[in-house]
């Protein structure tokens, strides 16, 4: 999906698996002025150069919620490609990737969140940021460490299932190692409450979010 032509999206509960880009963006490319992505998986894709799964590029907020990035590979930028680009990734998995985890190369005032998320097992740095803007990284597991409150590097326990489902073993040091203060407002009433200033109910994230809270 090259979502460059759009304005503000969403995209909900959408899995993107199986596809091959020339060069950017396996799963999805996003250049629009505003993306968000809940609940979605993105499973073996492949790009020749940047973003195994996604690649964000030149775009305004970019914000990955509650989702898996699990099998991708691309040249080595990371299976999470920004460039130019701002937001934040919360409650998610990027694990067991032919490539980096989460890639970062962005402008001076710019910067990039990543709470409560697990980036374990990929074939290349976990984090990578070569930007003049900011990488936040919190209450997140990320394999070789990572400085920011409450990180943790400890191998996560989890499975990955082929359709993308995380199950976590009964004592995987992610249960109860997340922060429920930096989970976001729920914006696009995951929770079909109509009330949109509420937090993200943890009970929503159905597609195997990453740190439990």
């Amino acid at each position: 999906v090259d979502t460059s032509a759009l304005g503000p999206s969403s995209v909900l509960r959408s899995t993107f698996a199986n596809n091959t880009a020339e060069l950017y963006g396996g799963g999805m490319m996003s250049a629009c002025m505003e993306m968000d992505i809940a609940n979605c998986r993105f499973l073996n894709n492949e790009a020749s150069i940047w973003g195994g799964a996604i690649l964000v590029l030149y775009a305004g907020d970019f914000t990955l919620v509650n989702s898996v990035a699990a099998g991708n590979s691309d040249s080595g930028q990371g299976a999470v490609s920004i460039h130019a680009a701002g937001g934040a990734i919360i409650n998610s998995a990027i694990v067991d990737n032919a490539t980096g985890g989460v890639f970062l190369s962005t402008f001076d005032g710019e910067s990039l969140a990543v709470d409560n998320t697990i980036v374990w097992g990929n074939d290349g740095d976990a984090v990578t940021s070569k930007s003049g803007g900011e990488l936040f990284v919190r209450a997140s597991n990320v394999e070789g460490g990572w400085k920011g409150p409450g990180n943790i590097d400890l191998p996560p326990g989890i499975t990955v299932d082929p359709d993308g489902t995380i199950t976590m073993d009964g004592d995987s040091p992610c249960i109860d190692a997340g922060n429920d203060g930096l989970l976001p407002d729920d914006l696009l009433d995951l929770d079909a409450d109509g009330d949109v200033a509420a937090l993200l109910a943890v009970d929503t994230l159905s597609a195997g979010g990453a740190l439990n809270a």
